[in-house]
């Protein structure tokens, strides 16, 4: 279908602040985030369970003190209260979801300084509600799931502004988190489909009007192993005109997984030796390096010959931790009979 794409698309998570309780851009007096969590409270759009929701905050607007005032007092003292932050990175939450999610001072405190960051705190020492990334997910992962029926209704109006825009094909690369799950500390298994089900299910009704790339969320701590939760979610959602899963997705501060390929390799006569030299830092400094073979006979005979790929090839796997390839890529890429 003609249209155009969008390389990097959160669809379902706009989707859900569209059908949700979403802030309007002009509040900023303290009452009037009250008497908008009131109705939107009363009206069920701000619940997702028993949590008050509301959507894109600007954390700068409110200091702690006015927060405080309003949702860790009645009604709200005993009411899981989150404000998702218009970053998509940062929240507040009142004490009542801060105690839901453990997240406390003595918490805190026992925290490495690296995972501390994570959290604000107060003169004496405890969590002030305001979160970032990590803190942010210990908050998210004591959120009730959102409904099916939810989900569904947000990634039907996603698509629907989407293709209003002229959007018809998108790379979703947290295709395995549904709304309102951690993310940035998240580490998906194989059985976790977040909204590929969502997707397909659409897709079979004939709703997605769209071609979608889903790519998996991994870890930065992840191993190897995180090939094994792509390789499930793609033999169980098999590529068709609508949907795909294309591959994986890391959140990382700094590099955590190195990863070249064969056309790259065989690009020029010292390619080769760049990806080794690469490979050889990255190990050095504690990161998984894999290499995908995909060999092309016609670029290594324009650089040498065949056994020269093949060379070079059995050269970089001897650095890598992680091997791709099919059986012609092992045959010929590595001259293994």
């Amino acid at each position: 279908m003609p249209g155009m794409i969008d390389a990097h698309a959160h669809a379902i998570f706009g989707g859900f602040n569209a059908v949700s309780a979403v802030l309007p851009e002009e509040t900023t007096k303290i009452e009037d985030l009250a008497a908008f969590a009131k109705t939107s409270q009363e009206s069920g759009l701000a619940m997702v369970g028993d949590v008050v929701r509301i959507s894109l905050i600007t954390a700068a607007m409110w200091t702690p003190e006015q927060l405080n005032g309003v949702f860790n007092v009645a009604p709200y003292d005993k009411t899981p209260v989150m404000l998702v932050g218009s970053d998509g990175h940062t929240g507040w939450a009142n004490k009542a979801m801060l105690e839901r999610a453990g997240i406390t001072a003595a918490s805190i405190a026992a925290m490495s300084a690296d995972d501390k960051k994570f959290y604000t705190l107060d003169a004496a020492g405890a969590p002030n509600g305001f979160l970032a990334d990590k803190g942010w997910d210990q908050a998210l992962g004591a959120m009730p799931p959102v409904p099916v029926e939810a989900q569904m209704a947000a990634m039907r109006q996603a698509i629907k502004e989407m293709n209003g825009f002229g959007v018809t094909a998108w790379l979703d690369p947290l295709a395995n988190r549904a709304p309102s799950q951690p993310v940035f500390s998240a580490s998906p298994t194989k059985e976790e489909e977040g909204v590929l089900p969502i997707y397909k299910a659409l897709a079979d009704s004939g709703e997605l009007t769209a071609h979608v790339t889903g790519m998996a969320l991994a870890n930065a701590s992840s191993g190897p192993e995180v090939l094994d939760v792509y390789t499930t979610l793609a033999a169980k959602y098999p590529k068709t005109e609508q949907l795909m899963v294309g591959g994986f997705k890391i959140f990382a501060d700094g590099v955590k997984w190195f990863h070249s390929g064969g056309i790259f390799a065989a690009l020029s006569p010292t390619t080769s030796e760049l990806i080794i030299e690469g490979m050889q830092a990255a190990q050095a400094a504690g990161t998984v390096t894999s290499f995908d073979l995909n060999y092309r006979a016609k670029l290594w005979k324009t650089i040498g010959s065949e056994e020269k790929g093949q060379e070079m090839c059995r050269k970089i796997a001897s650095h890598c931790d992680v091997l791709i390839g099919n059986e012609e890529d092992l045959q010929k890429g590595l001259g293994i009979a």
